[in-house]
């Protein structure tokens, strides 16, 4: 961009001299220009010197002008597309902090105490009340559902027993081998 600029920029000095370079014959600078061709030669350069009227000067520079004003208008229609973007990037932040607000209130609900396969459902139940998911919110609705509370080691029960089993204060206890072996043989 630069080189093309110097280039106009001699292009209308020559023009403005007459052709002649500020006063010198034109065979001198016919000279100088066979000698520039060969040292140009010499050191292969992809530079040429392009000579141009005040006209066609003027209509490369309108052409330049807008073609930085259509840059310009596409880089206005490219922050629309940014905009675009932004919004999207801020919609992702909020649903995972969201997420991150569920899975908080999942683990609070796993330290009082719930079995991991109700503590989505009494986040649920909790969200679903229109409550916050605070430890006091959480904690009052498992104090509701004692039967997804895990059962201790000391015995307490969770309050729902599994169907079919025979766990319980109701069951005798099992007898001894040799009372097995008679009733087995018939013998009691």
């Amino acid at each position: 961009m630069l080189s093309l600029l110097v280039l106009l920029g001699n292009a209308c000095f020559f023009a403005a001299t007459g052709g002649e370079g500020g006063g010198a014959s034109g065979a001198a600078n016919d000279k100088k220009e066979k000698e520039g061709e060969e040292s140009k030669e010499g050191k292969e350069t992809d530079e040429e010197t392009i000579t141009l009227k005040k006209s066609e000067y003027e209509e490369m520079l309108k052409n330049k002008f807008a073609e930085g004003a259509r840059k310009a208008t596409q880089g206005k229609l490219g922050n629309e597309d940014n905009k675009e973007k932004k919004d999207e990037a801020i919609n992702d932040v909020a649903q995972l902090k969201i997420e991150l607000e569920l899975l908080k209130a999942e683990k609070i609900a796993g330290k009082l105490g719930v079995k991991p396969d109700y503590q989505e459902d009494l986040v649920a139940l909790v969200l679903g009340k229109g409550l916050e998911l605070t430890e006091e919110n959480i904690k009052k609705e498992a104090d509701k559902h004692k039967e997804w509370l895990k059962a201790s080691d000391e015995g307490e029960k969770g309050g729902v027993r599994k169907l079919g089993s025979t766990e319980g204060e109701d069951n005798p206890p099992k007898d001894d081998e040799k009372t097995q072996a008679r009733r087995l043989w018939g013998l009691d």
